[in-house]
């Protein structure tokens, strides 16, 4: 009779010790939550992935902007009222003359400084008849100049993509004069004098700047512009010196990239 409760207290004791393995077995994948506490210190990293997108959203805002400075080429194409000194009578104010100008410079913050060419051109011809007789005479006055350019932005947008700006600009060149007759006059009738001419100008006037990339803007500029010709005629009768002044508007079309 005492052999029996022997092995029912074993299988006790086997079943006692059986429930806290499993009990053990079970808190083993409870310790992998635990692991997974760190996804809670994890959560840093999870703030972070967001914050990267945003760090380059901001990137992508200014990725429209002006590039803030490199080597500039700026064109423009416009009109003025300007003087073509002529070699033989007052200068020809040239309203709506149309002029091209080419600029090489540096832009650097919201300075752009630069040295512009221009050149314009007026042509007229004249034809007179007497009789049966035909003759006309063509001239060509051809006007080009250098000039020290400074632009400065004074206000922009938001987005970095529109600016205002104002410009100065300051030039001197000459003006070369061209005739020809039909039929042919001969030089005893038609002597030609000895001319020299200076040109002073400027430029003076706000202007507009959109981005379209950030190393590529379209301009539109405006303002008032002044010609001063200062002349020295040689002629047969004598040398003869003049000076001729003309302030009026100007309008520019232009494009500038930023290398």
């Amino acid at each position: 009779m005492h052999v029996h409760p022997i092995p029912v207290c074993a299988c006790a004791l086997l079943a006692a010790l059986a429930s806290p393995a499993t009990a053990l077995a079970q808190s083993d994948p409870s310790t992998s939550p635990t692991t997974t506490d760190p996804v809670s210190t994890g959560s840093s990293p999870s703030l972070g992935s967001p914050a990267a997108p945003s760090e380059s959203s901001s990137s992508d805002a200014p990725s429209g902007a002006a590039k803030p400075s490199g080597l500039a080429v700026a064109l423009g194409f416009g009109s003025r009222l300007a003087f073509l000194a002529p070699d033989d009578s007052s200068p020809t104010a040239a309203p709506g003359g149309l002029f091209g100008q080419l600029m090489v410079g540096y832009r650097f913050s919201r300075f752009l400084v630069g040295l512009g060419f221009s050149i314009g051109h007026l042509g007229n011809s004249a034809t007179y008849v007497s009789g049966g007789h035909r003759s006309t005479v063509n001239r060509a006055d051809t006007s080009f100049q250098f000039a020290p350019t400074v632009q400065v932005d004074v206000l922009r947008s938001r987005d970095g993509r529109v600016e205002l700006f104002g410009a100065f600009q300051i030039g001197l060149g000459t003006t070369i004069t061209r005739r020809s007759n039909d039929p042919t006059v001969p030089d005893a009738y038609l002597p030609t004098p000895d001319a020299k001419n200076l040109q002073l100008s400027y430029q003076v006037g706000p202007g507009l700047r959109w981005w379209a990339r950030s190393q590529f803007a379209l301009s539109l500029s405006a303002g008032f512009s002044g010609d001063h010709i200062f002349e020295s005629i040689n002629t047969p009768s004598g040398r003869r010196s003049e000076q001729y002044d003309f302030v009026g508007m100007y309008g520019t079309i232009g494009a500038l990239g930023v290398f």
